[in-house]
């Protein structure tokens, strides 16, 4: 840690002490119980690491999302890491190079990943990077046909260079094309939302590890 992040952290973590007794003291805003000191601890706590690392993971997270799924669980993911938002269309220009991180998302799409083709040609240049890759579908997490699109996407090469995460999706029928409606009404398929941002842990975990 350079000398410059040491004092920014140290004033942090002195500030913190200092707010958090006017707190339990009720000066700022009430007292609040142990267990609300605990939490508020644990979420500063957070705070100060990303401090430590000069502010920021230095994440990316390029997305494709045909309904809002996948970009509510990109979003979710950004919130969580501090991660930089990029839309597939916008990626093709993105410099990776300042990256230590890199996360690929992608809904199951009519048994195929819309975004399969640039992954295939980024991940071997992402020597040395932390790489990951989403999917949003249908199934339940725990089902093993929830690996079967991506793993005929992608060639060994590539899946080793990756950590694979599977977050289950929704259906709104209304927010369809007609033809993607009328495929889910001759499938007999209903509106659902199983997307939760409790699934995205393990991937949080693997961008801040």
């Amino acid at each position: 840690m350079t000398h410059q992040l040491y004092w920014r952290s140290a004033f942090f973590h002195h500030t913190l002490a200092v707010l958090l007794s006017f707190r339990a003291l009720g000066v700022l805003g009430g007292p609040i119980s142990d267990s609300g000191a605990a939490a508020l601890l644990a979420q500063e706590w957070s705070v100060g690491i990303l401090m430590s690392h000069g502010g920021t993971l230095k994440s990316v997270i390029i997305y494709y999302s045909k309904y809002g799924s996948t970009k509510d669980y990109a979003e979710w993911l950004a919130q969580a890491t501090g991660a930089e938002l990029v839309p597939l269309a916008e990626a093709k220009k993105l410099d990776l190079s300042g990256f230590d991180a890199v996360v690929f998302g992608c809904p199951y799409y009519a048994f195929r990943l819309k975004i399969a083709g640039l992954v295939k040609s980024w991940v071997p240049r992402l020597a040395g990077k932390k790489v990951a890759f989403f999917a949003v579908g249908g199934e339940e997490p725990t089902n093993p046909d929830c690996r079967k699109v991506y793993d005929t996407a992608f060639p060994d090469s590539v899946r080793a260079a990756m950590r694979f995460f599977y977050f289950p999706g929704r259906i709104a029928l209304g927010r369809m094309s007609w033809f993607d409606r009328l495929i889910m009404k001759l499938m007999k398929a209903k509106d659902y939302d199983h997307t939760s941002r409790d699934v995205i842990a393990p991937l949080v975990e693997f961008l801040k590890g």
